[in-house]
C-alpha cells in the first residue's frame, strides 16, 4: 500500500466505455492511486477510466489507465467523490507518475 499525499490540481478523465470526457479535481495521490471529485458524473466501482496528467517532465500529457475502486455519489451539496487504482501499462509511465508525485509533494 502506498501513502497518499494531499495535492490540489485538475486532471482530464476519459471513460472510454461510456464515451465521455471531463475534468476532475485530484485531492490526494500516491503511486497506487488517487482520490478525486467530479461534478455530477455517474461512475461505478470497477469502471475503467484514463486519467490525463500534465507532467512537468513530459511534452505530452501522461495518460494513466485506472480502475474506479470506490464511489460516493454526488449529493445536492457535494460533487461525486471517487478513488482510482492506477494500472500503468509500462515502466516509463510508472517513472513519470513517480516524478509527477514528487513534483507536487516537494513543490509545496
Amino acid at each position: 500500500m502506498h501513502e497518499r499525499k494531499p495535492v490540489r490540481f485538475v486532471v482530464g478523465i476519459v471513460h472510454p466505455m461510456a464515451g465521455w470526457q471531463a475534468e476532475a479535481r485530484v485531492h490526494n495521490m500516491s503511486l497506487g492511486g488517487a482520490g478525486l471529485e467530479i461534478p455530477g458524473t455517474v461512475l461505478r466501482r470497477d469502471d475503467r477510466v484514463v486519467l490525463s496528467f500534465i507532467a512537468p517532465s513530459l511534452w505530452d500529457p501522461l495518460e494513466i489507465p485506472a480502475r474506479v475502486a470506490w464511489v460516493r455519489p454526488a449529493s445536492r451539496l457535494e460533487p461525486t467523490r471517487f478513488g482510482v487504482a492506477f494500472e500503468p501499462t509500462d515502466a516509463p509511465k510508472v517513472l513519470a507518475l513517480f516524478e509527477l508525485i514528487a513534483a507536487f509533494v516537494f513543490d509545496g
